[in-house]
């Protein structure tokens, strides 16, 4: 029986031969095409989300403890010495913060990769699915979450009342006022000490103006100048709130707001003046709306007598009286 053949590239092969290189390259061919990735499990999914969340939690919490303790301290120091408020000293620890993850970003992978965190076995494929990155996406959104809210715990060390105190200090020194408080100086009372300049006006009112509003009534004043070559004025007051001498723990508060009315002795008056031309205006409003409320009645009873001047006209011409009309209706 005579075997057929095929010519390819100029050769001739023998049949089975031409078969076994046309199935390679079937075979060849369905290995390159494309393959769908397998849908990843529910597990897989979970090592996923946790792998995204737990190196953010790390990172979260650094972040927030670095700009808080380095915003405090700028706060305490650079802003004390030149005045930057506390938006800008927290900005600059926010500058820290940011440099301190770049620079311990890769150690916090590598501690986290330490931790022994169950595996998800992704291929690229299923890396690159939506799903996936949805995932990883909100595992590190969660992350983040929870290590920012953990480096929050931090405001509870953090003194943040020093570094007022320090600011209020560095205003009063610049002032030229100091305000001493003690409960130990005369029993029942509280002693609260002021020196400053002489010639600042309106410290006396301001600082009454202050107690008042707190609640707290003045039992005892003294006060003294000291020579014409230091212009220093000493003020002391013996107090009391509700009877008795003001709590240890109100004393920072208390000091704060009487030093703070000594920076701004004029505060108060400004105060008071608003206060003052508020009342004029809303005076001034409520004249104006008794007024309109006045002339709405006179309109009404305007329109009262316009209308009884009708009805009596128009019962004169039916030849009747208002008595005899209402009797009428009456009876009707």
């Amino acid at each position: 029986m005579a075997l057929t053949c095929a010519r390819i590239q100029g050769r001739r092969l023998l049949p089975s031969l031409l078969c076994r290189k046309t199935l390679g390259a079937v075979g060849a061919s369905s290995t390159t095409m494309p393959v769908t990735p397998a849908k990843p499990e529910g597990w897989q999914l979970r090592a996923h989300l946790l792998n995204s969340a737990v190196p953010m939690v790390a990172f979260g919490f650094m972040d927030n403890t670095v700009m808080l303790h380095a915003g405090n301290a700028i706060d305490a120091t650079l802003g004390v010495t030149f005045g930057l408020s506390t938006l800008a000293a927290a900005a600059c620890g926010q500058v820290c913060s940011d440099m301190a993850g770049v620079t311990f970003g890769g150690v916090i992978e590598a501690l986290a990769a330490r931790v022994g965190l169950p595996a998800a076995h992704l291929t690229e494929e299923q890396l690159s699915s939506g799903t996936v990155k949805r995932v990883g996406l909100m595992g590190s959104l969660l992350g983040v979450f929870c290590g920012c809210s953990l480096g929050l715990l931090n405001l509870f060390i953090i003194d943040t009342d020093r570094t007022r105190e320090l600011k209020l200090a560095a205003e009063s020194e610049a002032c030229g006022f100091s305000v001493e408080i003690s409960n130990a100086v005369r029993p029942g009372c509280t002693a609260i000490t002021i020196e400053g300049p002489q010639g600042v006006k309106g410290v006396i009112a301001s600082v009454t103006n202050v107690m008042a509003s707190e609640g707290i009534l003045i039992r005892d004043m003294s006060g003294h100048r000291d020579s014409e070559a230091t212009g220093t004025l000493t003020l002391t007051f013996y107090v009391t709130k509700d009877g008795e001498e003001v709590e240890d723990d109100d004393l920072k508060s208390l000091g704060r707001s009487i030093m703070a009315a000594c920076n701004d002795p004029q505060f108060h008056q400004k105060l008071e003046k608003k206060m003052v031309s508020e009342l004029e205006e809303l005076k001034i409003q409520l004249a104006r709306a008794q007024e309109a409320l006045e002339t709405a009645i006179k309109d009404k009873e305007t329109a009262e007598k316009i209308m009884e001047k009708y009805y009596l006209r128009v019962t004169g011409k039916n030849g009747e009286t208002p008595e005899s009309h209402q009797s009428s209706a009456t009876s009707a």
